[in-house]
Order: C-alpha cells, then structure tokens, then sequence
C-alpha cells in the first residue's frame, strides 16, 4: 500500500487556505485513477490536529493499532496511522 509522507505547507500565511486538501486530494487522484492502488495510508503526529482535520476530510479514518512512537531530543512522539479506501475517496470527491 502506497504511504503519503511529509505534506507540509511551509509558509505560515498560506496555511488554513485548504492548499494541503487540493495537494493531497491530487495525490489520491493519481494513486486511484492511473495506477493500481485500493487503498492509501499515512501517518500523521498526533499533535497536528489541523493535518488531522484535513485528512479526516478527505475521508482518511484512524487505524486501531497503527499509532507508534518515536524519541526525538529526549521527547516522545506519537504518530497515528491513518488510511483511505478508493471507494472511500471517490465518495468525498
């Protein structure tokens, strides 16, 4: 299963604008309509409740299980899995 992987919308100003919708809702149309992909997953620290929203959006739901965690300088970073089905995505679109 293919994994989107640091979607970041870098200019604090342009953030909030859905810019991060249209980029990942692209990436998705490829993945489903020109190659032979059912389902896609990414992973997503579980402080970004902004790039959870959006991913919520589009129709990305939370895997039970998935979450994993990481040490970075002494912190401890939870990131949840999350995953959209075709179906899924092309009832959003």
């Amino acid at each position: 299963m293919p994994t989107l992987s640091r979607i970041l919308i870098g200019n604090t100003e342009l953030r909030g604008k859905g810019i991060g919708k249209l980029i990942v809702n692209a990436m998705l149309k490829i993945l489903f309509d020109q190659m032979p992909f059912e389902a896609v997953q990414l992973n997503v620290f579980d402080w970004n409740i902004h790039a959870i929203k959006c991913y919520e959006s589009i129709g990305f739901k939370p895997n039970q299980g998935g979450d994993k965690t990481y040490n970075h300088h002494g912190l401890t970073w939870r990131t949840t899995n999350m995953t959209i089905d075709k179906k899924d995505w092309m009832v959003n679109t």
